[in-house]
């Protein structure tokens, strides 16, 4: 997932905390739902201003303790699977203690950057350049039920904007290229199931 946006989100006043990338939900459809995962930074990838590390993180680096999943639009505007940075209706990817601020999922810390970033992220960790999900799925899944569905992408702590995505097939047959254009753009990649077999 990349935060592509050039500018603040219509609608967002031009804040610190706006140019966070913190959630994007989807449906994947037959009552599949994600149960875990990982987050790793991306090619060329980069935090910033993560205050619990003594180096920042680059390329590679596990950071699955800034980002949580759910699977409820229970109270959150979100479509029923989600990632996010957010801790409400939250699962995070491990309970070791996360990289910056306080030990719960804090909103835009952790959040993703444009790269560079719009503004000067303050105190706030953060970001830059792409995030690699790899999702543990509750079942076997069948791609066509997710290029069916838009998604949601939340920026900061509560501004959400429906985007419509388009698909393209990756080689590896669980694996999909997802980039969603709208009030603010970001790429999903390398969202992997872990079982060994994929419904056709």
């Amino acid at each position: 997932m990349t935060n592509t946006s050039t500018g603040w989100p219509a609608g967002l006043e031009q804040d610190t905390s706006n140019q966070f990338l913190t959630s994007v939900s989807f449906e994947l459809g037959g009552g599949v739902e994600i149960i875990g995962g990982t987050a790793t930074l991306g090619q060329g990838a980069y935090t910033i201003n993560f205050d619990k590390i003594d180096t920042q993180l680059g390329e590679g680096d596990d950071v699955s303790g800034e980002w949580g999943y759910g699977n409820t639009t229970q109270n959150t505007g979100l479509a029923r699977n989600f990632v996010t940075t957010n801790q409400a209706h939250a699962t995070r990817f491990v309970t070791s203690q996360n990289l910056d601020g306080p030990g719960n999922l804090s909103g835009p810390q952790g959040g993703l950057l444009t790269d560079p970033p719009l503004m000067d992220v303050g105190g706030l960790g953060g970001i830059a350049g792409s995030v690699v999900f790899n999702l543990t799925l509750s079942d076997d899944w069948d791609i066509a039920g997710f290029s069916s569905s838009g998604a949601t992408i939340e920026f900061g702590s509560d501004a959400k904007f429906v985007s419509t995505p388009t698909f393209k097939r990756a080689p590896e047959p669980a694996t999909l290229a997802l980039l969603v254009m709208g009030s603010g753009a970001f790429t999903l990649g390398s969202c992997r199931k872990r079982r060994p077999l994929l419904k056709r």
